[in-house]
């Protein structure tokens, strides 16, 4: 069986340290069967938040992506 650990979490709480141990470590965890994505951008995978909220809903970091409209 697969299985998906997602490691989220809001600002000031040390994730970006996290993701970034974790991509720092990417090849020596995909040794032991672990992928870690890169495909959103490392190490923080900010533009996955963006892409899950809501379309009509606008922030800084949807600005930031140049997605400020539809």
């Amino acid at each position: 069986m697969k299985r998906l650990l997602l490691h989220i979490g809001t600002e000031k709480t040390a994730t970006g340290s996290v993701q970034s141990f974790l991509v720092g470590n990417r090849p020596r965890l995909l040794e032991y069967g672990w992928t870690v994505p890169t495909s959103l951008g490392t190490p923080d995978q900010r533009r996955l938040a963006v892409v899950c909220n809501d379309p009509e809903f606008v922030d800084a970091s949807k600005e930031r992506q140049g997605w400020s409209s539809q």
